[in-house]
């Protein structure tokens, strides 16, 4: 958990909330790439500007994720880009502890 804490500390605030909000998903659960840029964008943790579309900054947003080792990608295309990506067990407490401890996100269970 340390070493998750030191990359956790590392990553940029906005990237953060990105991070953070993979507690949502289950354990194992796979989640399409497309679904996380939409997910950020509606959430407004993305901002398009001039030079980029908030599709190509959300996508940036998850590369930086995936290079921190902190998010794994699951599936890729036949042509090498990601398909869907997912947490790995250990990361997934992590997120779910931190998110509880910032009151970033509640999961409720039935």
């Amino acid at each position: 958990m340390d070493i998750i804490e030191l990359s956790y500390k590392h990553l940029p605030s906005y990237l953060k909330q990105c991070f953070l909000y993979f507690g949502m998903f289950l354990e194992d659960e796979e989640v399409s790439v497309k679904k996380w840029i939409r997910i950020w964008i509606a959430e407004g943790f993305v901002q398009s500007n001039e030079m980029k579309s908030a599709e190509i900054i959300a996508m940036n947003y998850l590369v930086d994720l995936v290079t921190s080792n902190l998010v794994m990608v699951a599936r890729r295309f036949p042509l090498g880009d990601m398909k869907t990506v997912r947490l790995h067990d250990l990361v997934l407490d992590f997120c779910l502890n931190k998110a509880k401890e910032e009151n970033f996100l509640l999961k409720v269970d039935r």
